[in-house]
């Protein structure tokens, strides 16, 4: 029986479990084998109560319980970071060492309960891997990072890629594009080589700075380098030229999106839809809401808003009415200042009031 269940797959969890109670019915005795066999195919799958109820039935058939017992209850955790460190405590009590794996467990349960200072206090005695997911729970906490980089390289821990990764998020997430920028040249300068998600972090930060020409010399980089390029990377970069009123940068990168075999998303509808009305280009912004249409997405709010400010702008006001009543039988949340917009835009052109009333339908200005 204990074969049986240990060569099981997850997918397989209600079978081993239905394994463990055959067990029962055939008065075969289960052991501390038996249920970490359980534990290790099935504890990620079931739910808390009967990862509870089997841990409960080994304490009343008396089983000792190990460090596998326990990691596996770990990693079923999920982002329950009080849960987890209840099974670390566990361990303690009952005098069992706790290895690199449980800890590690433990602190990545702790990056995705957004649990930093948790995750810092169990770092003692951990490897890179431990570091890693404490330095990627820092999110906005950027100082701390770099502290968790300089306390690995005092234990002479080996920094990695991932490493670097997560301190660049975490000064991303903090709007610290100048210090991103640091650990990404740090990261090279080491001879690491960043991938995806070390490029995908720095261009969020040009985006989020407006620093277009550092975001057109990272995703240049990319290509250079064979690095995978993705649809997220193109979006920040649009967004960054956006910000500069860049739209024929903009536009170029949106259309480099089909040539990269990407296809764009709604923000990337959107970002270059922006773009786009900052350029006073009305006639380019309905053409990618039509693209948008012809490639199954439907309008949003943003690009929408933009085309319609777009046209305003150009007192176009009837394709500005248009777009609202598009808006309107998708059910949109249309932005006051579009409106506003679009009326001015209407009245502009002397667009008699009764056709006003009936293009806004009820649309308050």
């Amino acid at each position: 029986f204990n074969s049986a269940i240990s060569g099981m797959s997850g997918l397989q969890w209600p079978l081993a479990l239905q394994l463990f109670e055959d067990m029962e019915r055939l008065t075969v005795v289960a052991s501390t084998v038996t249920f970490n066999s359980i534990l290790a195919t099935s504890a990620e799958e079931m739910n808390i109560a009967k990862l509870q109820g089997l841990l409960q039935r080994m304490s009343l058939m008396q089983l000792q319980k190990d460090v596998i017992t326990y990691s596996s209850a770990i990693h079923a955790c999920g982002a329950d970071w009080e849960r987890a460190i209840s099974f670390l405590q566990q361990m303690r009590d009952e005098e069992i060492q706790i290895n690199l794996i449980a800890r590690n467990a433990v602190i990545d349960i702790c990056d995705k309960g957004n649990a930093w200072q948790v995750a810092i206090q169990l770092l003692r005695g951990a490897d890179t891997i431990g570091f890693n997911s404490a330095i990627n729970a820092c999110a906005v906490e950027w100082t701390v990072a770099i502290q968790l980089i300089e306390q690995m390289q005092n234990q002479e821990l080996q920094l990695d890629v991932i490493t670097f990764n997560a301190a660049i998020g975490a000064c991303d997430e903090a709007r610290n594009w100048k210090k991103s920028f640091e650990l990404f040249q740090e990261l090279q300068g080491r001879r690491l080589v960043p991938n995806t998600r070390s490029y995908a972090a720095v261009i969020h930060c040009c985006e989020m700075e407006g620093l277009w020409p550092e975001a057109l010399r990272f995703l240049e980089e990319m290509e250079r380098g064979g690095v995978e390029l993705n649809t997220m990377t193109y979006n920040s970069a649009i967004n960054a030229c956006e910000k500069a009123s860049e739209w024929t940068l903009a536009l170029h990168l949106f259309t480099s999106l089909e040539s990269s075999f990407l296809a764009p998303t709604v923000v990337s509808f959107g970002a270059c839809a922006k773009a786009l009305e900052q350029g006073g280009r009305w006639m380019e912004v309905l053409d990618l809401l039509v693209l948008m249409m012809l490639t199954s997405h439907p309008p949003d709010v943003v690009s929408s808003s933009a085309a319609i400010t777009a046209c305003a702008k150009e007192h176009v006001w009837l394709e500005a009415l248009d777009i609202l009543e598009d808006m309107l039988d998708f059910q949109l949340d249309i932005p006051s200042i579009a409106v506003s917009a679009t009326y001015s835009a209407c009245e502009r052109r002397s667009v008699p009031a009764g056709a006003r009333t009936r293009h806004f339908g009820g649309v308050k200005k």
